[in-house]
C-alpha cells in the first residue's frame, strides 16, 4: 500500500473541498450584494387586493398596483426612500362579470406626484373613477373618468357639484399589506391629520388642500 499516494489524494480532496467552499461563499456574497442593489435602485411595484363598497351597497374586490420612484420624505419617516409614481386599478365590471377593466393614472402634479384615485363606482351602468391631483402651490383638482365603449374617457367636472365620500384606500406604507378590507379603510379615514381632500371628492372641482 502506497501511504504517500493516499496522503496525496487526501490533500487533493481537502483542497477541492476548500476551493468549492470558497466559491460557494463568494457566490452567496455576490447574491446578497445583488439583492441589496436591486432593493436600492429597482423599486418593485406594490400589489394588493382591496374591498370596495359601491354606492348601491355592493362590495367588490379589486386589484391595485402602486409603482414607486426614488425620493420622498426623509428616511426617518420613509424607510423605503421612495414615493408613489403611478396608481393602477384592475377589476371585473360589477354589472358584466365577463369584462375585466384596468385604469391607470395619467396626471402628475407640479411636484411630480401622481393623481390619486379616490372613488370607484358605477353610474348609469358605467364604471367611474374620481381622482385628486395637485395643480399649483397648495391647490388640488378633482377629475372624473368614465368607462364606456371599451375605454376610459375623462368627463370634465363642473366647478361645483355634490360632495362624494371616498371609498378607495389612499394610505401609503413602506410596505403595503396584501389585502385591505372595509374596516381597515374606515379606521384609516379616522386617523388624525388625514387630509380632508383625500376623504372626499368635491364640492369644488378646484380647492385648497387641507
Amino acid at each position: 500500500m502506497d501511504v504517500n499516494a493516499d496522503d496525496a489524494k487526501t490533500d487533493e480532496t481537502k483542497r477541492w473541498k476548500l476551493t468549492n467552499f470558497i466559491s460557494i461563499k463568494q457566490l452567496l456574497v455576490l447574491l446578497l450584494a445583488g439583492a441589496l442593489l436591486v432593493k436600492c435602485f429597482v423599486h418593485l411595484p406594490d400589489n394588493w387586493q382591496e374591498e370596495v363598497k359601491l354606492g348601491d351597497g355592493r362590495v367588490i374586490v379589486i386589484d391595485r398596483v402602486m409603482l414607486r420612484q426614488r425620493g420622498g420624505p426623509e428616511i426617518a419617516i420613509n424607510p423605503s426612500g421612495t414615493r408613489p409614481k403611478e396608481f393602477r386599478l384592475k377589476f371585473t365590471h360589477p354589472d358584466n362579470p365577463k369584462t375585466t377593466i384596468e385604469w391607470r393614472g395619467s396626471k402628475m402634479s407640479n411636484m411630480s406626484n401622481p393623481e390619486i384615485p379616490l372613488i370607484l363606482d358605477v353610474e348609469a351602468g358605467n364604471p367611474v373613477i374620481y381622482t385628486r391631483v395637485g395643480i399649483r402651490n397648495v391647490e388640488i383638482m378633482y377629475s372624473k373618468y368614465i368607462y364606456q365603449q371599451g375605454s376610459w374617457q375623462e368627463e370634465e367636472l363642473p366647478e361645483t357639484f355634490p360632495e362624494k365620500k371616498n371609498n378607495l384606500f389612499t394610505g401609503i406604507r413602506s410596505e403595503m399589506p396584501g389585502y385591505i378590507d372595509l374596516k381597515t379603510k374606515d379606521l384609516h379615514l379616522k386617523e388624525i391629520g388625514y387630509s380632508k381632500t383625500l376623504k372626499k371628492v368635491g364640492p369644488k372641482r378646484v380647492t385648497v388642500a387641507e
